[in-house]
Parts: C-alpha cells; structure tokens; sequence
C-alpha cells in the first residue's frame, strides 16, 4: 500500500468520525458510495447496502440518541477497502446506555 492510499484511508475514516459526532448527516453521506455495504460479523442480520440506506438508519439514530459520539479504536486500510473498529456510546430515548 503507498503512502498516499493510506493518508486517504485514514483521512476518509478521520473525517467520518468528525461527522458522526457533529451529527451532520449530509457531509456523512457524501462520504459513502452509492453501491456502499455494511457488513457486521458478529450481527449479521444488521447487513445493509446503499447510501439512501445509510441516510435512514442514521437520522433514526441521531434523532433517538441525541448525545450519540463515535469513537474509533483500530483502523485497517488495505488498498480501496477500510477497516474499522468503534465504539458508540449514547443514551437511549429510555434512559439506557448505548455501548
């Protein structure tokens, strides 16, 4: 991997993080490709394609979690692919926890 695809790995996952928590959906979307997929290994029934999609699960959460923040933990960039592990913390339109 150059140097160059990993600054703009870790730039696209950088900027993402700094859009999820100031909760601005339209500059969160413009960094998702029309074709996106979301895959979560340990929910598999979570998966999802789209950025329309993208748009609808995540004004649900910003509207239902009002204090939501992202943390990112780990960051893999390997040519066009990125991986990431985060955290979510927030609190629950009932008053529990999101972790």
């Amino acid at each position: 991997m150059s140097s160059r695809e990993q600054e703009r790995g870790i730039a696209v996952t950088e900027r993402l993080l700094e859009v999820m928590n100031a909760h601005d959906l339209e500059g969160q979307l413009q960094l998702f490709n029309e074709d996106y997929r979301s895959e979560q290994p340990a929910h598999p029934a979570r998966a999802f394609s789209g950025r329309e999609q993208v748009g609808k699960n995540w004004s649900k959460l910003y509207e239902s979690i009002s204090d939501f923040r992202a943390e990112l933990l780990r960051l893999a960039v390997v040519g066009e692919e990125e991986w990431a592990e985060w955290i979510w913390r927030g609190t629950k339109q009932d008053g529990t926890p999101l972790e």
